[in-house]
């Protein structure tokens, strides 16, 4: 299982705050999600994706990085494992050209890796199940962006599942989705796999941002995401639910 992190802005922003210094910064996470961490960012409209195997708590990397970055589009993942291995490959996020994605919660992956396209198999290089769950999300908006992706998601919906919690981006749009199994919630917490999201003004520049998080990470006002509805988020900070069918 993970912890996820989205964060869209009107101008580019650093991301310390949110990584370091919050009052539950993300890194605080990695306590129990310790198998690996990535932060995935745009530099000039190209992605730019750092991750490694180990634990964010433990890693010079996690700080220099959440330092450093500043973009108007993040995405960051901390990883407790429960498929695939301990290795760069199945560390997440995942990139496909312009596209970013991490994922929290398990699908069928051998019945959703035969059914990709070649170009989608070939491209699939771990073993985890989140990775064919990106390419076969992908597959799907190919068909037509919302349309093909909540498609996907109604047929992997239609498999054993434990829970479908993505966050994705192309560095336009940030999509934001989640769902879960009764018994996942029984398992864990009931809480465990709801996504929450706060606007708000930077401090550091004063512009607009939003930011997707499966923790509430200080205690400003965060609004729940509601289950099975596709969160949009555009680079103006507009923000829009689209219904899950």
């Amino acid at each position: 299982m993970c912890r996820l992190f989205g964060m869209v802005s009107e101008k580019p922003e650093a991301i310390s705050y949110w990584m370091l210094d919050a009052l539950r910064p993300f890194r605080s996470w990695s306590d129990v999600h310790c198998h690996g961490w990535g932060i995935g960012s745009y530099e000039n409209g190209q992605p730019n994706l750092i991750k490694e195997p180990v634990s964010a708590k433990e890693s010079p990397l996690f700080e220099k990085t959440s330092v450093e970055a500043k973009s108007s589009m993040v995405i960051g993942h901390i990883r407790k494992m429960t498929r695939g291995r301990q290795v760069i490959e199945d560390t997440h996020p995942f990139q496909y050209g312009q596209w970013l994605f991490g994922h929290n919660g398990t699908i069928d992956a051998d019945y959703f890796r035969e059914r990709l396209n070649a170009t989608h198999h070939g491209a699939v290089t771990g073993n985890s199940d989140s990775e064919v769950y990106f390419h076969y999300l992908l597959q799907g908006s190919e068909a037509g962006r919302e349309p093909g992706l909540l498609n996907a998601i109604d047929e992997i919906r239609a498999r054993e599942f434990s829970a479908l919690n993505f966050i994705l981006t192309d560095s336009d749009t940030l999509l934001v989705y989640w769902d879960q199994v009764a018994t996942a919630a029984q398992s864990l917490t009931p809480f465990y796999y709801q996504l929450y999201y706060t606007v708000r003004n930077s401090v550091d520049t004063g512009g607009k941002q939003v930011i997707v998080c499966s923790e509430k990470l200080d205690n400003l006002s965060w609004l729940e995401i509601p289950p099975r509805q596709l969160l949009k988020v555009s680079r103006a900070c507009r923000v829009e639910f689209v219904p899950a069918r």
